[in-house]
């Protein structure tokens, strides 16, 4: 449980009152009367309040299951006028619920607390609900206890006053707790400023505290947008003016410049034609620069150029390439190894030297490539042999056994989820991972019927970041299968270890994911 000291409470009051136009000593018993709180978030009552309006739970019986009835009031209470405290993309996952007995049967007993609600927030992952969605249904079903959530502006919120707690991609029961628990830490301290407060108002108060935040964030940028501006002037000063001729224009809030041609010494050097004018250009951006070339990639982009930039470079449909450049060493950086190849390229062609020959040509192309270096060998004196080499074997039998023991986890806990109230499909949840042509490695079921293909990975998280291997086979079976989730189990053996569910991922197309090739196949004759 992360629990919220006084420290951090003033740390986040602090910012709280920075928004006050002036500094008030009022002692004000209610939040809800504080100033803040009535400009900005009180309308959360008046949503929570149609919302009741419109869900009348105290008046659903029986027999009203299975009419349309109960799926009705709670689509009515989700699209209440001016709800903004889900997405209106997110309101459609409602539509994902089928109206038949057996779903109003399972809300009836939600709203009536017949079932746990951690039952519940699983079921309604596994209809494909999003977090803010379920949030929000947890919130008119019980405000004193489950609050709303944005997943971006609260660990935007956490992170600020060092909270080490991440909602976003992290829909699950235990994250779910876990964020109302941080909002009930806050209600505490909150209470020794006013008599009255609830869990809404905590919530409030750390909203509100996060627009200050935004503010601070706009003065970041504005200080970023200098940054830009310091590279464009350190960029251009490589581009003597009786070469090149600069033209400079703005779209989309962004500074491009373009660099035609003057000289047909660089022509020749660049082995263009007359008809080309422009090759480089460049955008401007907050922090950085997007360095653009219309040449052959194949002719500057050496080994050196792909190792030093190979997370900036990016090649472009229309034959352009580019890379990005975030200060003034990496702009230098740059330069140095694309002319010093430009130059090699040139004179590669003029000078062949037998082992130990040497020419005028050679030197000149020797203080060209002051900086060049050849490849190295080993130097075999400074080898270690007492040194204790890895043993990939008992890494390797060690990963499958935590790959076997996560599989049994995701088994016990799908069997153990159907069983209660869908026993028939929990009979038929299969692991199947002893064939490695299904690409997944276990067979379950939603509660409607429809099959799961579930890949299972043994994942461990460090900053908040998790990775994982995926094989070929098993990507290509992420685009083929039509339910197809990657179960990413932490804590693997601990007594309570934690899974978190990824459903139809799009791992090569999502921004979301970060995809990086390991190895490579090698094939010759």
């Amino acid at each position: 449980m992360i629990e919220i000291d006084k420290n951090t409470f003033d740390i986040v009051n602090l910012g709280f009152n920075k928004l006050l136009p002036e500094k008030k000593n009022d002692i004000i018993a209610d939040f809800k009367n504080h100033p803040l709180a009535i400009k900005h978030e009180n309308y959360k009552y008046e949503i929570l309040e149609d919302a009741k309006n419109q869900l009348l739970l105290k008046t659903w019986k029986e027999n009203d299951i299975g009419s349309g009835r109960i799926l009705g009031n709670i689509k009515n209470a989700i699209n209440v006028k001016s709800n903004n405290l889900i997405d209106w993309r997110k309101k459609d996952d409602f539509k994902k619920l089928k109206a038949n007995r057996e779903n109003e049967k399972f809300l009836f007993d939600f709203f009536k607390s017949k079932i746990q609600d951690e039952i519940a927030f699983k079921n309604f992952i596994e209809i494909g609900f999003s977090y803010q969605l379920i949030a929000y249904i947890f919130f008119i079903k019980n405000h004193q206890k489950y609050m709303p959530i944005s997943q971006e502006k609260f660990d935007e919120i956490f992170s600020s006053i060092n909270i080490g707690f991440k909602t976003s991609h992290n829909c699950s029961w235990e994250n779910y707790l876990d964020y109302n628990l941080i909002i009930k830490s806050f209600k505490k301290q909150l209470s020794t400023k006013h008599q009255i407060v609830s869990l809404l108002d905590a919530h409030s108060f750390l909203w509100i505290y996060g627009l200050q935040l935004e503010e601070l964030i706009k003065k970041i940028k504005d200080i970023k947008e200098t940054e830009g501006e310091t590279l464009e002037k350190h960029f251009k000063s490589y581009f003597n003016d009786s070469n090149f001729k600069l033209t400079t224009k703005k779209y989309n809030d962004k500074v491009s410049t373009k660099f035609e041609l003057q000289s047909e010494k660089i022509r020749s050097r660049f082995q263009l034609s007359k008809k080309v004018k422009n090759i480089f250009s460049f955008i401007t951006g907050d922090s950085h620069l997007l360095f653009y070339f219309r040449i052959d990639r194949e002719k500057f982009i050496t080994k050196e150029i792909e190792e030093k930039f190979k997370n900036q470079i990016n090649p472009k449909t229309d034959g352009e390439t580019t890379i990005t450049l975030r200060d003034t060493e990496e702009i230098d950086e740059l330069f140095k190894l694309l002319f010093i190849n430009v130059i090699y390229l040139e004179n590669k062609k003029k000078v062949v030297l037998s082992q130990g020959e040497t020419t005028e040509s050679s030197k000149q192309l020797s203080d060209e490539l002051k900086i060049y270096h050849p490849k190295k060998n080993i130097d075999i004196d400074s080898l270690d042999d007492s040194k204790i080499g890895i043993d990939y074997i008992e890494i390797h039998r060690k990963q499958l056994e935590i790959g076997d023991l996560a599989e049994k986890i995701v088994l016990k806990s799908e069997i153990d989820f159907l069983k209660p109230n869908f026993p028939k499909l929990a009979e038929k949840v299969r692991l199947v991972s002893n064939d490695s042509h299904l690409g997944c490695d276990v067979l379950s079921f939603e509660t409607g019927g429809e099959q799961k293909q579930i890949e299972v990975k043994a994942i461990s998280t460090s900053n908040n970041s998790k990775s994982f291997i995926i094989t070929q086979n098993e990507l290509s079976k992420s685009k083929t299968y039509s339910n197809y989730y990657v179960y990413c189990v932490t804590k693997v053996n601990s007594e309570k270890p934690e899974i978190l569910r990824i459903k139809n991922p799009d791992f090569e197309k999502n921004d979301e994911f970060l995809i990086k090739p390991l190895t490579y196949k090698i094939t010759f004759e």
